[in-house]
């Protein structure tokens, strides 16, 4: 786990960072207990009244809109894209697979990956809040995952927090 603590600009309202996850767990292990997650875990004073700006109760970011982590199992909600394209039956692991030309040479050729996601959060103009990264294997401990972090953002507005493309 990798511990932020940030101070905000005081004209910043959210902000938006880019993950991108690896997993040797798919496609042999989407929805089983052997999935790797990645958490963004936003500890703010924000607060609203308004549900569509308000952060996770359990403070994890890094999830789609219907609460699933970062992992695997994002093959369902369609933002596990990174994947060998079906060329026998479709199913729920592969249809929306986009193709697997960017994991060459990454080590996770015939595993799969999200693509590039971006990850939102509300936060209070100038407070000194903390945001905690972690990665880790569930159930096993021989196949890994990875995460790439990129293109940290702060915004004057607030913004719809969680994860999406």
């Amino acid at each position: 786990m990798l511990t932020l603590d940030i101070k905000a600009p005081a004209n910043a309202n959210s902000f938006s960072f880019n993950v991108y996850f690896f997993s040797a767990d798919y496609s042999a292990y989407v929805c089983t207990n052997f999935n790797d997650f990645f958490v963004a875990l936003l500890d703010s004073a924000y607060s609203t009244d308004n549900p569509d700006f308000e952060n996770p109760f359990d403070k994890n970011l890094a999830v789609d809109e219907n609460g699933n982590p970062v992992g695997a199992n994002l093959v369902m909600s369609g933002l596990f894209t990174v994947c060998k394209l079906p060329d026998g039956e479709i199913t729920d692991n592969n249809k929306y697979c986009e193709g697997d030309e960017p994991l060459a040479g990454t080590g996770y050729e015939s595993h799969g990956a999200t693509g590039w996601l971006t990850v939102k959060g509300n936060i209070v103009p100038g407070e000194e809040f903390k945001l905690r990264l972690a990665i880790w294997d569930s159930a096993d401990h021989i196949l890994d995952s990875l995460v790439l972090l990129d293109n940290w953002k702060w915004h004057k507005e607030n913004i719809k927090p969680g994860t999406s493309k």
